[in-house]
């Protein structure tokens, strides 16, 4: 891995550390809010979404080659509340996670709303906080 990036394992280790229900990704639709599923929290969900990187993946979520680059799954992730929770949870300061809350509801396509996230809180402000934790 170069200095701007970490595996997958090792972000997967930084998560772990984090409070699986914040204020702002709870109020923002999050597994705090009363969402259903198959995993406890948005903590839970983001663990494992890092963790099947290594692999090629199944289904709808098949990928020719493993990843095992943290920066790469940041910039794939196409869940805009698990962003939120992953910017909000690993100590961005509240004004910049509403920030990038209110220009995700600026827009409408999922993609888009990822998109915008990253511009507010790319992989390099991720990296640095991760470095704290």
């Amino acid at each position: 891995m170069t200095s701007d990036d970490m595996t997958n394992q090792e972000f997967i280790l930084v998560l772990r550390t984090l409070d699986p229900h914040p204020p702002i990704s709870k109020d923002y639709g999050g597994w705090g809010a009363g969402k259903k599923g198959h995993y406890q929290s948005e903590k839970d969900h983001m663990i494992e979404w890092f963790r099947y990187q290594k692999t090629t993946g199944t289904g709808a979520y098949t990928r020719t080659t493993p990843n095992n680059s943290a920066r790469v799954t940041y910039e794939r992730l196409l869940n805009h509340r698990s962003l939120i929770w992953i910017i909000e949870a690993i100590g961005e300061n509240t004004k910049v996670v509403r920030a990038a809350v209110k220009a995700a509801n600026e827009v409408k396509d999922y993609r888009t709303k990822c998109k915008v996230i990253r511009s507010v809180v790319p992989w390099s402000r991720i990296m640095e906080l991760a470095k704290g934790k």
